[in-house]
């Protein structure tokens, strides 16, 4: 992220966890080939009053992923330098290092509960659509990406408003999901090649947020 977004976070002691169809990648929460079969011939099934919703598998689909949000994180024991440079985008970037079990506990639902039907944090399988089989809980798509994108190793943390019930495509971009930040956050790093300045300036922002954190910078940069 870059400077203004962690101060943000600081700020707000939240997370931004963005609704699945504002991501640029258009294939966030597809179904894979078999299931989307079955929820055709599903649907081509039915009989509807004039008052559903929900008509189609593709009505079903558009429903889900206007109810998705997900946080990304990337998962690793050591820095990644693709990382830094696609998602830092400068050499004025931040990263901060957590973990699933500190997510889990540092993050509050309470102020988004009447939209959350359900939450859960999980890795991403990296699978071809063709090479996923069975009928797959709902959940399932917004964990799969296609292989290409193996490289991020990513973790995400997923909320889904969806409501069999009453379904609604009338949904926010996103939600600031509070968490307590001196429970999430294990280290903040600045970029590897990151100006002196900018390590100074991020420590000073941490300290005025009260946070016992020590700035560290990133060790895999270009410079020598």
């Amino acid at each position: 992220m870059d400077f203004s977004k962690f101060v943000s976070l600081l700020n707000s002691s939240s997370l931004w966890i963005a609704r699945s169809d504002t991501f640029k990648d258009k294939h966030e929460g597809k179904f894979h080939s078999e299931m989307e079969e079955s929820l055709l011939k599903f649907y081509e099934s039915q009989e509807y009053d004039s008052n559903a919703k929900i008509r189609t598998a593709d009505d079903f689909q558009m429903y889900l992923i206007k109810n998705a949000f997900i946080n990304c994180w990337h998962e690793n024991l050591d820095e990644n330098m693709v990382m830094w440079e696609i998602y830092g985008r400068s050499e004025c970037s931040i990263a901060i290092k957590t973990s699933v079990g500190k997510l889990t506990n540092s993050v509050d639902v309470s102020s988004i509960k009447e939209h959350c039907a359900d939450i859960c944090i999980g890795r991403v399988n990296y699978i071809k659509s063709e090479e996923v089989s069975g009928e797959l809980n709902y959940v399932f798509p917004f964990f799969r990406k296609r292989p290409h994108f193996a490289f991020e190793k990513e973790v995400r943390l997923f909320i889904s408003s969806y409501s069999p019930n009453n379904p609604s495509l009338d949904r926010v971009s996103g939600y600031n999901l509070p968490v307590n930040l001196p429970d999430m956050i294990e280290n903040v790093f600045v970029h590897p090649d990151a100006p002196s300045w900018l390590h100074d300036a991020v420590q000073a922002v941490v300290d005025r947020f009260e946070l016992q954190v020590t700035v560290e910078k990133g060790t895999c940069g270009n410079q020598f």
